[in-house]
């Protein structure tokens, strides 16, 4: 049975269509799929913020779904990826990004924080969000970089922060806040 036929086979035994992440391209060319993994406390915030999350009732509801596609996709012989990601990180790339809250942004987060923990130690490029939103998506990852948006609001801030602060060997840029947010979102669970 290829995974169309199960899909289809899915959603008629249940009244939900399935919510199946876009195939992902991450840094290396690992291809796969990536489902986003929450926590039973992110859940109800992730109803409140998360576009398509009231398609679920409960918490076992979200994970059965994600489970079931997880194995699916698998079962079809396909890489598929499982990753934690916090609701209150996963509000402030979109934040960042200006992109729309919905479960497939939520997987694209997913995925970046994947490809991250996969290769922790490449350069990261910030690209304040009013450029990123103009950037097509395939050029949002190029030349081995993780390029991450950044909300100039928010950079400000930091550097303000910063300069009561000394605690940074490097000279902050805009470059070092991407790759500090990237670190702690692919550190937070």
């Amino acid at each position: 049975m290829n995974v169309l036929t199960a899909e289809l086979l899915m959603s008629i035994n249940s009244n939900t269509k399935i919510a199946a992440p876009r195939r992902q391209k991450t840094r290396g060319d690992i291809g796969g799929f990536v489902f986003a993994v929450l926590r039973e406390q992110d859940f109800a915030r992730a109803k409140e913020v998360v576009q398509g999350f009231e398609r679920w009732d409960a918490f076992d509801d979200f994970v059965s779904e994600r489970d079931g596609g997880y194995i699916g996709l698998s079962c079809a012989g396909l890489s598929v990826y499982q990753v934690d990601v916090d609701i209150r990180d996963f509000e402030l790339w979109t934040f960042h990004s200006r992109i729309h809250s919905s479960i497939q942004t939520l997987d694209d987060f997913a995925a970046l924080i994947h490809a991250f923990r996969s290769h922790p130690h490449p350069f990261v490029n910030g690209v304040l969000s009013i450029d990123w939103r103009r950037a097509a998506p395939e050029n949002r990852q190029r030349n081995g970089r993780f390029r991450l948006p950044i909300s100039p609001m928010r950079y400000q801030q930091w550097l303000e922060t910063l300069a009561r602060l000394d605690i940074l060997s490097q000279i902050p840029s805009i470059d070092v806040y991407a790759r500090f947010l990237l670190e702690s979102w692919a550190e937070s669970i």
